[in-house]
This record gives C-alpha cells, sequence and structure tokens, in this order.
C-alpha cells in the first residue's frame, strides 16, 4: 500500500481569530473585519426581527456587537476545541443582547467609530420570520448569504467567459423574489427561446459550479474537516 500525504487544512480567518487570543490584536482585528463586512446581515436580521428592535436601534446594536468582538477581553472564554464561528456567533449575541437589554444606558464603543456602514441598510422582512427565535432568523439569513456571494461569484464568471445562457438562467432561476417559487424549466425555457431539456443541462452545470464555490466560502470560517462538511451539508441541505 502507498502511502498518501494529506494537505493540512488551511488556516481560516476564524482560526486566525482564536490563534490570536494571547498575542497582539491586529490578526484578531484583520480577520473579524473581513468576516464581519461578509456577514453583518444575518447579525442585522437576528437583531431586527428576532429581538424586535427598531431599524436605528437594530444598527446601532450591530455595530456594538462587532466592536465588542473586537475587543481581547471578549476572547478569553473561547474555547477552540468549539470554536465553530456560526454556533459562537449565535450563543455570543445570545450572550450580548441579554446584557444590553438589562442595561439600556450602555457605553459606546470604539468612540463612536464604526466598523461597517449600515446607513445604507434596506429595510428587508421576509414572511419565514414571523414565528422564529433569533437564532434560526440568523442561521436563515446566513445561508441566504453565503448562497448569494456564491450565486453572485458564478454570475461574474459566466459574464466574464461569456456564457450568457447560464448567466441568464442563473439570474431567472435563483435570483428571482426569494419568498416565491422560483420558476419552472417550462417558465424560464419560454422566455430565452430553449427547451425544458437545454435549461436542465444549463441548471446542472451550475449547480456544480455553485457547490465548490460554497466550500470556498465556508473555508473562511471552517474549523476544520468535520466543520466544513457540516456546514456545507447545513448550507446546500
Amino acid at each position: 500500500m502507498s502511502d498518501r500525504s494529506y494537505a493540512p487544512f488551511p488556516s481560516t480567518l476564524w482560526t486566525q481569530i482564536l490563534q490570536a487570543q494571547q498575542g497582539t490584536p491586529e490578526t484578531r482585528h484583520a480577520a473579524l473585519d473581513r468576516l464581519f463586512h461578509a456577514y453583518w446581515r444575518p447579525v442585522y436580521a437576528s437583531i431586527r426581527y428576532g429581538w424586535n428592535k427598531k431599524p436605528e436601534e437594530a444598527k446601532d446594536l450591530t455595530q456594538d456587537f462587532i466592536m465588542l468582538l473586537l475587543e481581547q477581553e471578549f476572547w478569553k472564554a473561547v474555547d477552540p476545541a468549539q470554536g465553530r464561528f456560526r454556533g459562537y456567533l449565535k450563543t455570543a449575541l445570545k450572550h450580548f443582547l441579554i446584557n444590553e437589554t438589562r442595561d439600556q444606558a450602555r457605553l459606546k464603543r470604539g468612540g463612536g467609530k464604526s466598523i461597517i456602514s449600515l446607513d445604507q441598510i434596506e429595510e428587508f422582512t421576509r414572511p419565514s420570520y414571523q414565528g422564529r427565535t433569533p437564532e434560526e432568523i440568523l442561521d436563515e439569513e446566513w445561508v441566504r448569504t453565503v448562497l448569494v456571494r456564491a450565486l453572485e461569484k458564478i454570475q461574474e464568471e459566466f459574464t466574464k467567459s461569456k456564457k450568457e445562457k447560464h448567466a441568464e438562467i442563473l439570474r431567472l432561476y435563483y435570483f428571482a423574489d426569494p419568498d416565491r417559487e422560483p420558476p419552472t424549466y417550462s417558465e424560464i425555457a419560454a422566455s430565452l427561446g430553449l427547451t425544458e431539456a437545454n435549461v436542465g443541462y444549463y441548471l446542472h452545470e451550475i449547480r456544480s459550479q455553485l457547490r465548490k464555490r460554497v466550500e470556498e466560502i465556508i473555508l473562511e470560517y471552517a474549523v476544520d474537516d468535520g466543520d466544513m462538511r457540516e456546514e456545507t451539508r447545513f448550507i446546500l441541505g
């Protein structure tokens, strides 16, 4: 039997944060900055709709929470063995909001600085938010965020490679109203002058690309291979 060598799991943004607990904050700060530029939306949705906060208050709380995560002291209790980013984020956000609700006269963190500009946040809500817990809303918006980022990458690639039909079918099928069922193959075929078989072929290729792009995005925050597989199943089913 021949020996096989396996590449180690790559250092991700989340592992960089965990590794920086006892050192200087620069690496942790840079990694968190990148993560939260990508994932502020699930946090905001959880605060706004799960905790029933008004828009401006939800924006402020989102900023305050992110600033809290940049503080060195907040990471002393993090256990790298259980440091899965999404799970940790939900727990940290819950504790943060319980404390903020108890102490309404909070000190503004960061001297009023903003790590993410939320001034242009559009008000978004979905029927599926009704009756959902803050954690469930965060999970739902997390999945949507990852999928949209992955689909936008694929759209860019199709556009650059001049695969116009791929790009248009992707837009029609995946970027329709998220609270409605996607169009049927026959509807897409009729609008683009294709056969249903053609539409099925294009969508098969798109889905193949989608899994690859989702895995690339998960690598930003996965801890290990097990986390990678679990998060892929969670997002893609």
